[in-house]
């Protein structure tokens, strides 16, 4: 998937996936990369830190759990976006739906493979098929 940057050129979609458990995170980055999304993989809170710390520029899209150990899903967006505020958010969680802010969606668990990319597409509208 690409975005249309200031000069026309294709720009790579790059999302960053935080899930504590394998399985799911595997489903998530198996999905976004069908789509063309480069993926980056975090196991908790503290590792996206130091993950987006080093890719801060390329990340488009955080994707999130909520219930993780050593930082929730909620305290990882909001430190990440007061480092790059034009972030935008996804929550996927088994919690019942919270209210998220500008720039956020949230997707309960369970979900359907179309629901995550209509969700995906729905934060990201610009995003193209390349």
């Amino acid at each position: 998937m690409w975005l249309p940057g200031d000069d026309d050129e294709a720009k790579t979609v790059t999302a960053l996936v935080v899930e504590d458990l394998y399985d799911h995170r595997e489903i998530l980055r198996e999905t976004l990369e069908e789509l063309g999304v480069r993926v980056l993989e975090a196991r908790d809170g503290r590792e996206a830190i130091r993950v987006f710390k080093q890719h801060r520029a390329a990340v488009d899209l955080l994707v999130t759990d909520i219930v993780m150990p050593k930082m929730d899903g909620f305290e990882l967006a909001e430190r990440l976006r007061a480092l790059a505020p034009p972030l935008r958010v996804l929550f996927v969680s088994g919690l019942s739906n919270p209210e998220p802010n500008s720039g956020m969606a949230y997707l309960e668990k369970p979900f359907r493979r179309e629901d995550f990319i209509a969700a995906i597409q729905k934060l990201l509208p610009d995003l193209r098929e390349p």
